[in-house]
């Protein structure tokens, strides 16, 4: 995940400096939110598989 993230960077960037900066910032954003929160590093975790959207009634 973060080798496509940085090789799409990479490919608007003439030097890979920017793209590495970039999924440094992303992965110390990761690390603290999972020290905030006290939890324990999923590799397997996806929010979107967590829990669907609850949709408003129309009427």
């Amino acid at each position: 995940m973060m080798l496509s993230f940085y090789a799409r960077l990479r490919a608007h960037q003439s030097s890979g400096k920017p793209g590495v900066i970039a999924v440094m910032r992303k992965l110390l954003g990761r690390c603290y939110s999972l020290w905030k929160n006290d939890c324990v590093y999923d590799p397997h975790y996806h929010p979107a598989h967590l829990a669907e959207k609850e949709v408003a009634p129309t009427t």
